[in-house]
C-alpha cells in the first residue's frame, strides 16, 4: 500500500491528521503513527478540524463529513453534510489560530 497525502490539519491535542486516497491517518507531534480512522472516505480531498475537534472531510464528489473522533483515536461518523462543494468554495486544510 502507498500512502498520498493529500490534506492536511492539527487538532486541539497537537495531533496531525493526514488525508490520502482512502483515509485520514493520525499522527502526534514528532511524527509517530498512532492510527487511522477506520471509516468509509470515498477519495478525502480536503480535511480540516474546528473548535471541538470535530473533523471535516471533503470528498472529491463535494460530499462533506463531519466525523467527531474521541481521545482513544476511534472514530464515529456522526453525520453527513449535504451538498456540492464548488471549486472556489472548497474546505481548506488550515486550522484558525
Amino acid at each position: 500500500a502507498q500512502f498520498r497525502p493529500v490534506g492536511i490539519t492539527t487538532d486541539r491535542q497537537a495531533h496531525i491528521l493526514v488525508s490520502d486516497s482512502l483515509n485520514v491517518h493520525i499522527v502526534d507531534m514528532n511524527g509517530q503513527f498512532l492510527c487511522f480512522l477506520n471509516l468509509v472516505f470515498n477519495d478525502p480531498l480536503r480535511i480540516a478540524t474546528d473548535s471541538e475537534d470535530n473533523l471535516y472531510v471533503v470528498e472529491t464528489s463535494g460530499i462533506v463529513k463531519k466525523v467527531r473522533y474521541l481521545t482513544e483515536l476511534k472514530g464515529t461518523l456522526t453525520e453527513y453534510i449535504p451538498g456540492h462543494v464548488g471549486r472556489k468554495r472548497i474546505l481548506g486544510a488550515q486550522k484558525k489560530k
